[in-house]
């Protein structure tokens, strides 16, 4: 399943706002957020450019997990079909 997929669901997203003000999972994101991998950093000496790189794409994938994870109690926007029309005023 996808996010769009999930976010299409309206019996997911009730049950992941559900446990979204559960105060369990609020901890559990809490101590989340405490374990981004930017607050262990790297050796002052001896690390090399290729680190850095590793580092950061660690980092970039923790926080869209957990965009992703907040993302789930939220209902997807509704997406309207555009009409066809090639009227020369429209320009679009």
């Amino acid at each position: 399943m996808t996010l769009t997929e999930w976010t299409s669901t309206p019996a997911a997203i009730k049950a992941a706002k559900k446990l979204a003000r559960d105060e369990t999972f609020i901890n559990m994101m809490e101590v989340l957020h405490n374990e981004l991998p930017s607050n262990r950093t790297l050796p002052l000496m001896g690390a090399k450019e290729p680190d850095f790189i590793y580092a950061y794409g660690v980092e970039v994938g923790f926080r869209n997990c957990l965009a992703v994870i907040k993302r789930m109690s939220v209902e997807s926007p509704k997406q309207s079909e555009i009409a066809p029309d090639f009227n020369e005023t429209n320009d679009d």
